[in-house]
């Protein structure tokens, strides 16, 4: 795979709703959504991962703070609203990139189109294309 190419993964494990700990996941998000402040954190491919059951929403203050967190992400071009299955489709695709020595060439062997950064530029690799940098 592309090893120059960095993720993060934000986790909320340990958050849930019902729990005194509920209140941080709004801190969390707002956190993540941010702007990142470095060109290290605003190169990498990020991920929020948020789920969770409606019979775990115990009070009408969890309610709230769901509505709260889902108007901070709505409407926004610069997210990738996924499901689980279009995550990791994506995720093993991302790690089927062939990637030359030299890390002047990228062949996309998937069927699905994958975005990388490389020396701060943004590119994308075709579904079953190679890419010349």
């Amino acid at each position: 795979g592309a090893d120059y190419c960095v993720s993060e993964m934000v986790s909320a494990k340990g958050i849930t709703y019902g729990s005194k700990k509920s209140a941080e996941l709004m801190e969390l998000a707002e956190k993540f959504f941010d702007e990142p402040k470095n060109d290290r954190a605003r190169s990498l491919a990020r991920l929020f991962y948020l789920w969770g059951h409606s019979y775990e929403f115990k009070t009408q203050e969890h309610w709230d703070q769901m509505e709260q967190i889902l108007k901070l992400v709505a409407h926004n071009d610069k997210i990738w609203y996924a499901t689980n299955i279009e995550i990791y489709d994506y995720v093993k695709a991302y790690e089927s990139l062939q990637v030359s020595v030299d890390k002047k060439i990228v062949h996309n062997p998937s069927a699905i189109d994958i975005w990388f950064e490389e020396k701060k530029e943004t590119y994308c690799v075709k579904a079953g294309q190679t890419l010349y940098l």
